[in-house]
């Protein structure tokens, strides 16, 4: 109706903070505001079971009403088991009124994926031709789920609990008949038995503790229809062939198998999630696996080189992080041409690219920060053209290749501690006779000028030096965030007043720096703390606006020009204290002793 009417904005009606959900469960279960003294301690727990909803306090209360401590407690302990059939059934119009599509995917957030990213689930759904992006939205528009700030999925509990009741019902007293099984001692129950049917479509085994599991592939025999499968830590012994052939969800973190079994049938998978695993090498020979588009063997320290992907023709995200052992990616990666994100953070054992990466034209980002073994990038990684991101942190990378200003798409680009031959020791070099050069990696090419998408761009810790930077770098059009902190600058290159749009500019740790000079005048923060040698800053009032300014342990700091035009107030806001700029004349005496305190005051 909101939206038929044109209305642009809504107010989302908060659940009752824990002070107002106990003051309404007291007028249903006591007829006063507070708890009766003896009965407090239940009262919290209730309080904190609801979490908050009206409709749950008032069903409760009223339920408790004149009830003993006795039968408190076992209600208490019964809705942790099996939810209040009034309140449920309330609950449960928003879930009869979805299609069979939006209450499987209800079922499956509500039994598996609680607390998971949105577009990790997303993919598991799309696995199960789900067609989840109008599912979730659904589910979220009736307030059945909600998304947080960090893209995770969650469901108030009571929400929660409906859904796993509507499972339970299904079969109160038969496990194995079961759609969805995720409590562990249920789970194990079923699998230690070999009770489960071909009802059972997701299971999963968490376990609390850190005990070693030892399950037989046999268990799984009659499970026909099982999509969703989670068996973390779990040592399976016998016939591979046994596991479903339909699954579209393979999670197994800790998995103990050195590679994949050869007749592990899993072409239907959409989802191979194998985090921490003992494996060396995913599959021995090619696999195919027409429907896999996401794969996760991050932290699987054994892992010694990526599985072959020609088998793999729909994949669209690889994360191998954490793989310390991994010395080699197979060069089939350049022919994928749905891959978009390719994650190889700290996989510190890492030499080189395969040079087909560069035929990739699908991917948008490329995590390579931590590879500290890495010494250079493809030649022709230019011609990425999807590319969006590039993070290479830390790296022993000495050059970018020259082709690299054709990455006309990329926006974000991080090359902190690439010091190429500079990160050799001083010790070293002088033993070697060598005198450092005025910038001995010339890190970035004079075609770094075309990109003009780069938003972001991270060269701290580089050992650049003013000679180090392009005299065409201010073309980047489009650059807001510059990151120059720890490096060798005496002062800032000149064409950096040439960056149109650079709002944030850092040059912390710049220990060499003695002056910073013509601004551009888009500049909103400036961050250059530590910079123990400099001595001047100019044309602060060229600047439109400021936000933030930081001159801290700037001990050497004697000048600083348009000062006197800079005056600070703070007015106080009903969010809070502000801090604004304002330009006049003779707001500050200039004077040594306020040059002693100035820094502290800009950082406040």
């Amino acid at each position: 109706m909101l939206t038929l009417l044109g209305v642009n904005e809504k107010y989302e009606v908060e659940e009752l903070n824990h002070e107002e959900s106990l003051q309404l469960f007291s007028w249903h279960a006591f007829r006063m505001t507070n708890p009766v003294e003896e009965y407090l301690k239940l009262s919290t727990d209730v309080v904190g079971y609801v979490g908050g909803l009206p409709l749950a306090l008032e069903v409760l209360g009223s339920s408790l009403l004149r009830r003993s401590i006795i039968e408190w407690k076992s209600t208490l302990e019964k809705l942790q088991k099996v939810p209040d059939k009034q309140i449920q059934g309330k609950l449960r119009i928003s879930f009869d009124s979805l299609d069979v599509t939006e209450k499987d995917i209800f079922l499956d957030i509500a039994c598996f994926f609680i607390g998971t990213d949105k577009e990790y689930v997303n993919r598991v759904l799309d696995g199960c031709c789900f067609f989840p992006d109008i599912g979730l939205s659904i589910l979220i528009q009736r307030s059945l789920l909600t998304v947080n700030e960090r893209n995770e999925l969650r469901m108030h509990d009571l929400i929660r609990d409906m859904g796993r009741e509507i499972v339970r019902e299904e079969s109160p007293n038969d496990l194995g008949e079961r759609n969805r099984l995720w409590f562990h001692e249920d789970v194990l129950n079923v699998l230690r038995k070999h009770t489960g049917t071909k009802a059972v479509q997701g299971l999963v085994l968490n376990l609390p503790t850190l005990e070693d599991v030892h399950l037989e592939t046999e268990a799984f025999r009659e499970m026909k229809n099982l999509r969703l499968l989670q068996i973390d830590g779990v040592y399976l012994k016998g016939c591979y062939e046994l596991l479903p052939k339909e699954l579209k969800w393979l999670c197994w973190h800790k998995c103990p198998l050195q590679f994949l079994p050869p007749n592990f049938q899993l072409e239907s998978l959409a989802v191979l999630d194998m985090q921490h695993s003992h494996v060396k090498q995913v599959w021995r020979e090619i696999k195919i696996f027409n429907k896999l588009k996401f794969l996760n063997m991050s932290n699987s320290i054994n892992l010694t080189k990526s599985p072959n992907l020609l088998g793999v023709p729909l994949l669209e995200i690889m994360i191998l992080e954490g793989c310390t052992s991994l010395t080699e990616i197979h060069e089939s990666i350049g022919h994928l041409k749905s891959l978009v994100l390719l994650n190889l953070k700290g996989c510190k054992n890492l030499r080189h690219l395969p040079i087909s990466i560069s035929n990739s034209k699908s991917l948008e980002t490329l995590n390579l920060s931590g590879c500290s073994k890495l010494t250079m990038l493809p030649e022709d990684l230019g011609y990425m053209m999807a590319l969006r991101e590039l993070r290479a942190d830390k790296t022993a990378i000495k050059r970018l290749p020259s082709s690299f200003g054709l990455l006309t798409n990329l926006q974000t680009l991080t090359l902190s501690g690439c010091k190429g031959k500079a990160s050799e020791s001083w010790i070293s070099r002088l033993l070697s006779g060598i005198l450092p050069s005025s910038n001995p990696t010339n890190l970035l090419p004079a075609s770094i000028s075309g990109l003009c998408s780069l938003r972001e761009l991270d060269l701290s810790d580089c050992n650049l030096r003013e000679d180090g930077i392009p005299i065409d770098f201010g073309s980047l059009s489009s650059l807001e965030e510059l990151d120059l902190s720890s490096n060798s600058f005496l002062k800032l290159p000149t064409c950096m007043s040439r960056l149109p749009k650079l709002a944030k500019l850092r040059l912390n740790d710049c220990k060499s720096l003695q002056s910073i000079a013509e601004l551009p005048t888009s500049v909103t923060e400036l961050k250059a703390a530590r910079c123990t040698s400099l001595e001047r800053v100019s044309n602060l009032f060229n600047v439109k606006r400021w936000s933030s300014i930081s001159l801290s342990e700037c001990n050497k700091l004697v000048e600083i020009q348009g000062l006197e035009k800079l005056q600070f107030a703070i007015t106080h806001t009903d969010e809070g204290y502000n801090v604004s700029y304002f330009f006049s004349k003779n707001i500050f005496q200039v004077s040594s002793l306020f040059f002693f305190f100035f820094p502290f005051l800009l950082t406040i």
